[in-house]
């Protein structure tokens, strides 16, 4: 909240943040998030807590969150549920209400019984 204070820099990190953009929203998409527990490289702390703002502002997101692993091992430990939640949508299934815009506790991404 105080991105004012480095300029111009502050201003190029709103303009790229989709909780502050002024871009406007075309098209209403759900949208997957992946992040993973240990990641040296997204603050998966700070990105849990954009997610309320998000769907506050009418995104609907499915937040997933690989227990235990890095930037890279999480996305490779995702990507088969990536792969059918891309198929899903593709298929015309739509989003799991039970999960939209919940910040649910990291899980073993994988292990397919814990997936959402």
């Amino acid at each position: 909240d105080e991105w004012e204070d480095l300029q111009p820099w502050g201003c190029f990190l709103e303009e790229n943040s989709v909780g502050y953009t002024s871009v406007r929203r075309l098209k209403d998409r759900p949208v997957l998030v992946t992040y993973s527990e240990k990641d040296d490289l997204v603050i998966t702390a700070t990105e849990r807590q954009s997610i309320p703002k998000l769907c506050a502002q009418g995104y609907r997101i499915e937040y997933l969150e690989c227990a235990g692993l890095g930037h890279t091992d999480g996305a490779l430990a995702s990507l088969p549920y990536m792969r059918k939640w891309i198929d899903d949508r593709v298929a015309g299934v739509p989003l799991n209400q039970a999960v939209n815009c919940m910040v649910r506790p990291a899980v073993d991404c994988s292990d397919p019984s814990v997936m959402p």
